[in-house]
């Protein structure tokens, strides 16, 4: 950050000395450095960024902070999309990634109908193939991987909304805003292999 006796400073605008002389826009860039520090010019590092999801920025560039109350709610806003971008990854089942998105649990929900009543129950799916080039092909699924991936999906996503659980709670406890930020909403996710 460049300041100009104390004061942040803009590149490319005019200023006026201590002493009255006028400077124009473009001063700065064509002055040596010891010209700009005979003016007041000094460098000094830029303060760290401040996160307007947890502090007030207030009209005199003072920084308070939200009340923690209001700063858990917004955390464990962002847990619930942490967790719902965990729970629709799918899981791994044989070769191929099955997802576990809303839409995808419905369709599931009338194959596990029919899978659970005829053991010699088959339908055609549609998987992305796990081998890391995320193309999806036509699989054929007979009963027992059907009763299979719901299975683990529905145990995958309970497990998610556990994990989330314990979260929560860790957030709620926290008794400063430095506690709650120190809690790693990011990791501890349950494997999808199944």
């Amino acid at each position: 950050m460049i300041l100009l006796n104390g004061k942040p400073y803009a590149i490319d605008t005019p200023f006026t000395g201590t002493d009255g002389t006028q400077y124009p826009a473009n001063w700065y860039r064509l002055a040596t450095q010891q010209q700009r520090t005979a003016v007041g010019f000094t460098e000094v590092p830029d303060p760290p960024p401040i996160d307007e999801r947890f502090y007030y920025i207030n009209t005199d560039g003072s920084v308070t902070q939200k009340p923690l109350s209001q700063c858990k709610d917004y955390y464990k806003n962002l847990l619930a999309s942490v967790r719902w971008t965990n729970e629709s990854k799918g899981i791994v089942y044989g070769n191929h990634i099955y997802s576990t998105d809303q839409q995808s649990r419905v369709n599931y929900l009338g194959a596990f109908i029919q899978a659970s009543s005829n053991p010699q129950f088959t339908v055609q799916w549609k998987a992305i193939k796990n081998d890391g080039t995320n193309q999806s092909e036509f699989v054929t699924l007979n009963s027992a991987d059907v009763i299979a991936i719901v299975n683990g999906g529905t145990d995958y996503i309970s497990k998610c909304f556990a994990h989330e659980e314990l979260l929560r709670i860790d957030i709620d406890d926290a008794t400063t805003l430095q506690e709650m930020l120190a809690i790693d909403i990011n990791t501890g996710w349950p494997n999808n292999n199944y």
